[in-house]
């Protein structure tokens, strides 16, 4: 049904880079507060997960907030908090 139009105010995106050891082969989920998984659309599907393949990675549509990052690799199960701001793209490099 047409109407008057509507103001619709979409929060700014910033992004988040995921730097693995070089010789790294890992998985990447990250999650919101709540424990749901981020999820990006990337070339007409959706993304949720990353592969480390030795080379860093960018989610480039992260909303701001506070997130935990999941690195899956081989046996081991890392939790790594990260926090995205507008105008200041998050680092990480990953320990092993």
């Amino acid at each position: 049904v047409p109407g008057p139009p509507v103001r619709v105010a979409l929060p700014e995106r910033t992004s988040l880079t995921v730097t693995p050891p070089e010789s790294g082969n890992a998985r990447l989920q990250i999650l919101d507060a709540a424990g749901q998984p981020f999820r990006s659309l990337r070339f007409r599907s959706v993304q949720q997960e990353w592969f480390l393949g030795g080379s860093p990675v960018v989610v480039d549509d992260l909303p701001p907030g506070r997130w935990q990052l999941v690195i899956t690799a081989q046996s081991r199960v890392l939790h790594i908090p990260a926090e995205t701001a507008p105008g200041n793209p998050a680092r990480i490099v990953l320990p092993f």
